[in-house]
């Protein structure tokens, strides 16, 4: 299925680049492409209407955050607090959907193309996973989705708080990376989570996609062919450490989206990856008390 996803993600990048609408592929696309193509029964893809809906107005929640608080730390809170509101409410796992309203806010776009943007990918994936699911029966009973706990969101939130704020001492902004609050919020919010048992593989494989993206661009520039050589690399480092976490398609995709030269960008995802591994240690050491799984796993 990896060839599907590999299409899917080649076509939305050349109509990117060709129709100079560069948020027609923002990066939680690659790490929702990856899941529900592979595993169109799995958590992530039960609900047609939520993989559309929850990306795109969490996409609007950050836009709007953004517009009415400004730049910087508040208005990532708002927004954190505004979608863990929006899945609660709707009782959904859809946690793409915090990294769509964050990276509003990271890279400063106040364009409500953004969110149509994420409206028509997320839209064409939804047809393209109602294709999928016709050709490949569900074997196994998936149990109900649920939203992640809130002890899961206030973890995610003071890794929110840390990155950031060490990330503006040192300089190197993207020091918290939105796809970091789906890791986190993943990792924290089940045990079940796929990689949930990975801690120390995890830093090593976002570091080399990052590495393996940002050399795609430093050859090639910020184009189509980069955003594949990074998508196809994820996938090839998934496969080498015997890993399944989607969310490293969205590290993969995240350099083409920046205006700022991406040399740092990898310094920046080892740094955030280290922290998360910190909060990830203490929780196994008995710091943040083990709370029953309400969610189910992506699968893998």
């Amino acid at each position: 299925m990896n060839w599907l996803i590999l299409a899917y993600l080649g076509l939305v990048t050349s109509l990117a680049h060709t129709l100079d609408l560069r948020y027609l592929l923002f990066p939680e696309l690659g790490a929702l492409a990856y899941d529900v193509l592979r595993n169109p029964h799995g958590r992530w893809a039960q609900s047609g209407t939520h993989l559309v809906t929850m990306p795109t107005v969490a996409a609007f929640i950050g836009i709007l955050a953004l517009r009415v608080v400004g730049p910087g730390l508040p208005a990532l809170l708002v927004a954190t607090a505004a979608v863990a509101l929006l899945l609660r409410l709707s009782d959904s796992p859809m946690t793409p959907a915090l990294s769509a309203a964050l990276l509003a806010i990271v890279l400063q776009t106040q364009s409500f193309w953004y969110p149509l943007s994420v409206l028509a990918g997320t839209g064409a994936l939804a047809i393209l996973l109602a294709f999928v699911r016709r050709t490949r029966t569900m074997h196994t009973h998936i149990p109900r989705n649920h939203s992640v706990g809130w002890n899961a969101l206030l973890a995610t939130t003071a890794l929110i708080v840390l990155t950031l704020t060490l990330g503006t001492l040192t300089g190197l902004r993207l020091l918290f990376f939105p796809p970091l609050a789906v890791i986190a919020l993943e990792t924290f919010g089940h045990d079940a989570c796929p990689w949930r048992l990975r801690r120390d593989i995890v830093p090593i494989a976002l570091t080399l996609t990052a590495l393996l993206a940002t050399g795609a661009i430093l050859v090639v520039g910020q184009s189509a062919l980069a955003a594949l050589i990074g998508v196809a690399g994820a996938i090839i480092i998934q496969k080498l450490f015997k890993l399944s976490m989607p969310p490293l398609m969205a590290v993969a995709l995240l350099p083409n989206l920046l205006t700022h030269s991406v040399i740092r960008y990898p310094l920046a995802i080892a740094g955030g990856s280290a922290l998360l591994w910190i909060f990830w240690w203490l929780k196994d050491q008995g710091f943040n008390k083990p709370q029953p799984p309400i969610n189910d796993s992506v699968s893998a």
